[in-house]
């Protein structure tokens, strides 16, 4: 991933002006990732400031695969159905909506098999609630 993200630098600096491209909400967002490709688990939520917070969450989730669920698969969605779901909500949607059942879902799932959650459940709840508040 790191590799695609120079080569999309790249592509766009041969395209245009990189000054002219600086302070853009894209570009900065692609900077951003750089570094937590290469953070750990623990590192990652507080690495993560620089980006949209929706972004961040969805990216941590993505370090536990298969531990908690992602959004779309306990909405019952496809990968772009939630993908246009996604742009057309606020963060704070995605937060109530999506992320926060998901959470729950592998909450519940937890509490049944009397199991104490990953600590990235407990990072992930803590990120979002600074976030987006209301939650806990």
């Amino acid at each position: 991933m790191a590799t695609d993200m120079a080569h999309v630098e790249l592509i766009a600096s041969s395209l245009c002006d990189m000054a002219s491209l600086a302070d853009t909400p894209d570009y900065l967002c692609l900077r951003a990732m750089r570094p937590l490709l290469f953070a750990t688990e623990q590192d990652m939520p507080k690495d993560a400031a620089g980006l949209p917070p929706v972004v961040a969450l969805h990216l941590i989730l993505s370090t536990v695969p298969g531990i908690i669920p992602m959004p779309y698969t306990v909405l019952g969605w496809s990968h772009a159905e939630y993908g246009l779901w996604l742009l057309a909500h606020s963060g704070q949607d995605v937060w109530s909506l999506a992320v926060w059942p998901a959470l729950q879902r592998y909450r519940n799932e937890a509490d049944l098999r009397q199991a104490e959650c990953c600590q990235t459940y407990h990072e992930i709840c803590k990120f979002g609630n600074n976030a987006f508040g209301a939650k806990s």
